[in-house]
């Protein structure tokens, strides 16, 4: 039984890694994108 928990643990702990990884990637492209942008108009 604690093998599952722990296993469940893990899945959502990296579920939010990945998700909070992919929100600063997103956040990071927005903003470079944006200076590229405003650089060559």
């Amino acid at each position: 039984m604690v093998e599952y928990i722990i296993i469940a643990f893990m899945l959502l702990l990296s579920v939010t890694i990945f998700s909070v990884l992919l929100y600063t990637f997103k956040e990071s492209s927005v903003r470079v994108l944006n200076l590229v942008g405003s650089e060559y108009p």
